[in-house]
């Protein structure tokens, strides 16, 4: 796609590193990313959602949303968990699969400040790294990843 003269890309890519389980499926329906002194802006995402299993990304990223932003100062990123047990799910050593709820379906996280340039691509690697499942005897388990952010400025 022909990047805007006037506009900067923003590429959201998903990685992991190695938990306790065999699986750890997620589906995130919506990325947003907040302008220093502004709102949220969306960013978009092939298909409307992505579906990855978490722990297969452990060395190796998915590219999981791409859109073209306006240039400025970015500094959180959210990003809306589909719940349900056929969209978020983790299978266990013993092989039971369950079902995973995050608090409140969002992910929000504040990131170092990050620019998006005109007419360059910034790459955001969020390192989502869950080895904190918590698995309780309710029917509900939180998932509290503790997420470490990368952020790479790539100028193409």
């Amino acid at each position: 796609m022909p990047l805007q003269p006037e506009s900067g890309v923003l590429l959201i890519k998903i990685t992991d590193a190695p938990a306790d389980l065999k699986h750890l499926n997620i589906t995130i329906d919506s990325f947003e990313v907040k302008e220093v002194g502004g709102g949220w802006v969306k960013v978009g995402i092939p298909g409307g959602r992505v579906s990855f299993d978490l722990l297969r990304l452990s060395n190796s990223s998915i590219d999981a949303a791409f859109g073209e932003l306006k240039p400025g100062r970015y500094q959180m990123v959210r990003m809306h968990i589909v719940g349900g047990l056929a969209y978020t799910n983790a299978t266990l050593e013993d092989g039971r699969v369950i079902g995973v709820s995050v608090p409140s379906e969002k992910l929000m996280f504040i990131t170092p400040v990050f620019e998006v340039r005109a007419g360059k691509k910034t790459i955001l690697l969020l390192d989502l790294q869950v080895n904190t499942v918590h698995l309780a005897s309710n029917p509900r388990h939180a998932l509290k990843p503790a997420l470490r952010v990368d952020v790479a400025v790539i100028y193409v």
